[in-house]
């Protein structure tokens, strides 16, 4: 899931911030209950849009770029 967030395009990374949460770690462990996250998991301002699986690096540019327009 790491490697296709960072694949996203130079333009798109830099207007994002990336963080991961290790589920083995009780800060990631509790993270995970509080959003009712599978992992592994794309969670996008505080919502999870990919849940318990791997999407292609198609839809998570366009899931980015729509949560983009949305929030203009």
């Amino acid at each position: 899931m790491i490697e296709v967030v960072k694949s996203l395009p130079p333009k798109i990374l830099e207007d994002i911030e990336l963080k991961v949460w290790n589920i083995t770690k009780i800060e990631g462990f509790n993270r995970k209950k509080e959003l009712n996250a599978r992992v592994p998991s794309l969670i996008i301002n505080e919502h999870v849009v990919f849940n318990s699986g791997i999407p292609i690096r198609r839809e998570v540019l366009d899931k980015v770029y729509e949560l983009l327009q949305d929030s203009d």
